[in-house]
């Protein structure tokens, strides 16, 4: 049965707004899919990681390329197309299902579609015809098949046949492509940040501003200097009116709460650098660091950053997810790139160890969720 959804979704652009934030074009679409950032999630699964970077393999063979791309609840959104048309596509975790279908059968049959169309419009050998259905004649193979799996037997039979430099290039161009998109994510996520800062900032400290007169004009009023520290104001306050403390307590009070809450966009940078290199496992310098690829779950737990970001710690936290994860998905597109073994063990196991989270994931991941989900849900 068709996946109704897909197609719809199909029909949409995910593209970034006037404030930099990704949208389909349409409020309910984006509520559904989770990029009106109201729902925090972490990393997606290992299996949505390697159905990315599958998908957008295989399309780029045929000039298909992903120009746009964001982690969600379920998975990844992307945007996939050519110079002809585009259209944009959920690349959805295992258990995530539409009531239709399957996101990845859907993927698979429209590239199928698409294929056969690459075929029929473009001057090509016999030799890539028949490899146009060699890759049709695996990808009908994966309700039986991983697809994972799919992905090593085409990229391998690709790599070691000779006259197919067409389709080599052509994934090279994709690759190419994929990095600026991924690139493209850091500096728009980056503005997104300092956005995010400058309004809270911004309104934190028309409110201090606001806070420090009051504590002036009530410490003149008392007789008290006003450059005191607090805790000297605290101090003179003991002979005054019990009236007069409790109101001057509350402005200090007040005065310094105001204070905390202020963040600056390097000390949040530093907190998003610092777990991206705990996620890859190395610092900038290429120094071994401990890894811990569930750094995005157990921030969505408990961070000092959230009580300074408030409402805006999803998004923030969101956003991480897609910069943390993207770079491992570039990882297992360069091992399809470059594998010769149809077979080997070893192709499975190297692409696991770029994209494997920790065991328990999807626990963690879910209950992670239903902390920031209490009121709110996404689904399909």
């Amino acid at each position: 049965m068709a996946n109704s959804f897909a197609v719809q979704l199909k029909n949409k652009s995910l593209i970034r707004g006037e404030d930099y934030r990704y949208t389909t074009g349409d409020e309910q679409t984006d509520h559904l899919l989770g990029l009106d950032n109201k729902t925090g999630f972490g990393n997606p699964e290992s299996s949505s990681q390697l159905a990315f970077a599958g998908i957008v393999y295989l399309n780029g063979l045929f000039g298909r390329n992903c120009t746009s791309f964001t982690a969600v609840p379920f998975g990844f959104l992307c945007e996939l197309g050519n110079e002809q048309q585009s259209g944009c596509y959920l690349v959805a975790e295992g258990e995530t299902r539409a009531k239709e279908g399957n996101f990845l059968d859907f993927l698979i049959d429209d590239l199928i579609n698409y294929i056969l169309e690459y075929k029929n419009n473009n001057k090509l050998t016999k030799l890539e015809k028949s490899f146009c259905d060699f890759v049709i004649s695996k990808l009908q193979t994966c309700s039986e098949v991983d697809f994972i799996e799919v992905v090593q037997l085409i990229s391998a039979n690709l790599n070691k046949t000779e006259g197919l430099d067409s389709f080599k290039q052509n994934s090279e161009r994709s690759k190419k492509i994929y990095d600026d998109a991924n690139q493209k994510n850091c500096d728009d996520n980056h503005i997104i940040f300092k956005n995010i800062i400058g309004d809270r900032n911004g309104r934190y400290e028309a409110e201090k501003q606001n806070c420090d007169k009051v504590r002036e004009a009530q410490l003149k009023n008392l007789g008290i200097d006003p450059s005191l520290s607090n805790d000297e104001v605290r101090k003179k306050l003991k002979g005054c009116k019990l009236i007069d403390k409790i109101n001057v307590e509350r402005t200090l009070s007040k005065q310094e709460s105001l204070e905390g809450k202020v963040i600056t966009y390097d000390k949040m940078m530093s907190w998003v650098l610092d777990g991206y290199y705990t996620h890859r496992g190395y610092d900038p310098n290429g120094n071994q660091l401990i890894m811990d690829r569930g750094i995005l779950n157990k921030r969505l737990a408990k961070s000092n950053v959230e009580k300074l970001l408030g409402s805006n710690f999803a998004e923030v936290l969101n956003i991480c997810t897609t910069d943390y994860v993207a770079d491992r998905v570039a990882d297992v597109i360069n091992l399809c790139m470059n594998n010769t073994d149809e077979h080997s063990p070893n192709f499975l196991n190297d692409a696991m160890k770029y994209v494997v989270t920790d065991k328990s994931n999807f626990s963690d991941r879910q209950a992670a969720r239903k902390v920031y989900a209490k009121n709110h849900s996404h689904t399909i």
